[in-house]
C-alpha cells in the first residue's frame, strides 16, 4: 500500500482494478511420502540414505544405472570433457558424482558446469529418465544432505541424493566405490563412464507450497497526442524475492 500511495501521489493511476497485480510464488518445497529406492532386494526412503533435489520431478523409474562420472559434457577453448561419450543413458537411471574433478581451486575451467541442477538437465537432455546423485569422500567427508531449497523449477525427471553405502551397493558389480571412483577420476583427469549391470526402481515426490504476494502496476499517462499510446515499462523493488522459485 506504501508503494502505491507514493505512485498515486506522483500522479501515476492504476493500469486496471486496484492497482495490484497478484501471485503465488513458492516459497517451500518439501518432500512427500512418495520417495524410494530399492536395489538388490534392499529398500530405502528418507529416513535411510536418499533425500530428491527441490528440482526434482515427481515420478518413478525401474531401469538399469549408468554410471557417468561427473556428468560433465564440455566442449570449449579451454577444456574438453565429455562423460557420456562411451555411454548409452536413453531410458536409463545415471550416478553422476557431485562437485567436479578439481574441488581444491578456486578457478577452475569446471566451476560453470558443476551445478547439481545443470547435471541433471544434461543428463535428461542427453536421454536419461532418472538421476542419482552421491558425494564422494573428497567432495563431503560427513556424506550430508543439505535442507530443500525453496528452487521450484522441475527438470521434470526423478533426481535423487543418495548416501555413498546405497551407491557402492549399485557399483558392487563392478568390484569399486564411489570413494575410488573420484579419486581415480581426480588423478587422472579423464572422463568416466560405464554400464554397472544393477537395476534400481525408485521415485521421487516434490511437493511446492505457495503463498500469495503482488506487485504494484501503475501508468503515467503520455501527453504527447501522438506518443501517448507508447509505453515505456520500468521495473523496480522496494523489496523481492531473492531468487527463489
Amino acid at each position: 500500500y506504501y508503494i502505491k500511495e507514493q505512485l498515486l501521489k506522483a500522479g501515476l493511476r492504476p493500469i486496471s482494478g486496484d492497482g495490484f497485480q497478484r501471485f503465488k510464488v513458492a516459497d517451500k518445497v518439501i518432500a512427500g511420502e512418495k520417495n524410494f529406492l530399492s536395489v538388490d532386494g534392499q529398500k530405502f526412503d528418507l529416513s535411510t540414505g536418499i533425500m530428491p533435489f527441490s528440482f526434482s520431478g515427481s515420478s518413478g523409474l525401474d531401469a538399469e544405472v549408468i554410471f557417468v562420472g561427473y556428468g560433465f559434457s564440455i566442449k570449449n577453448d579451454s577444456l574438453k570433457w565429455n562423460d557420456y561419450e562411451k555411454t548409452d543413458v536413453r531410458g536409463k537411471w545415471t550416478l553422476i558424482l557431485r562437485g567436479d574433478p578439481e574441488p581444491n581451486k578456486s578457478v577452475s575451467g569446471f566451476i560453470p558446469f558443476n551445478s547439481d541442477r545443470d547435471k541433471a538437465l544434461l543428463a535428461k537432455d542427453m536421454g536419461a529418465s532418472g538421476v542419482l546423485m552421491v558425494s564422494g569422500l573428497i567432495n563431503d567427508q560427513e556424506d550430508s544432505f543439505e535442507p530443500l531449497s525453496s528452487e521450484a523449477f522441475s527438470v521434470e525427471i526423478p533426481v535423487l541424493r543418495i548416501k555413498r553405502n546405497i551407491a557402492d551397493i549399485i557399483l558392487s558389480k563392478t568390484k569399486t566405490t564411489v570413494s575410488d571412483l573420484e579419486k581415480s577420476i581426480n588423478l587422472t583427469k579423464r572422463p568416466s563412464g560405464f554400464a554397472t549391470g544393477t537395476n534400481v526402481n525408485a521415485g521421487s515426490e516434490i511437493i511446492v507450497k505457495k503463498s500469495g504476494t503482488r506487485n504494484v502496476i501503475m501508468v503515467l499517462p503520455g501527453e504527447d497526442a501522438l506518443l501517448k499510446k507508447e509505453y515505456l515499462i520500468v521495473g523496480g523493488h522496494f523489496d523481492h524475492l531473492g531468487m527463489g522459485g
